[in-house]
């Protein structure tokens, strides 16, 4: 077929195959390896050369997630959104669902959605009635420095750019203090 300008051509130089539209040139690219496709830009010019080099330059500078090719406007949210990606390990106090983040499994109790009845009031009587309740809250005020929930301390501990875990001290002791309440 000769090549005309309208058609799609793998840019390839061994190659230089034509396609008739822009998605057949891509799942090209993407089942022989001719180029670097970056699926999340929804520009047809982003064709990259095998080397990579280009390619992760641009996945670093646009934050783009690798699993999902979702582009972030800031490092941190790129960041959080990588968390979602993680092996859903966090069961439910009383509930056969497992959550990617703990902090999302007490966003599930604390919404009043799950079925095991454990909500909002029964997580804050949980937390007063632990026995690190006061180092807790002096802590949670000076890492959030605001008006708080108790997710808001998970999610925050979740984040690679907090210094402590989830299995650290008073994080530890009030993660385990409403499995050993409630579950």
């Amino acid at each position: 077929m000769p090549l005309r300008p309208s058609h799609d051509i793998c840019p390839n130089t061994g190659c230089r195959l034509q396609y008739a539209s822009w998605v057949d040139l891509k799942y090209h690219c993407w089942e022989s390896g001719c180029r670097i496709v970056c699926n999340g830009c929804g520009r047809r010019e982003i064709l990259y050369p095998n080397d990579g080099e280009r390619y992760w330059q641009h996945v670093r500078v646009e934050n783009i997630c690798t699993k999902s090719e979702r582009h972030f406007t800031t490092p941190s949210n790129l960041t959080h959104h990588e968390l979602t990606h993680r092996k859903p390990i966090f069961a439910c106090l009383d509930y056969q669902r497992n959550f990617t983040l703990y902090g999302g499994m007490i966003i599930h109790l604390e919404s009043g959605v799950c079925p095991s009845q454990i909500g909002e009031l029964d997580l804050a009587e949980s937390a007063a009635l632990c026995y690190q309740c006061a180092r807790f809250t002096l802590w949670l005020q000076r890492a959030l420095g605001t008006a708080w929930a108790i997710w808001d301390l998970f999610m925050h501990v979740e984040f690679p750019a907090c210094s402590q875990t989830l299995d650290d001290g008073i994080i530890r002791k009030l993660r385990v203090w409403p499995r050993n309440r409630h579950g």
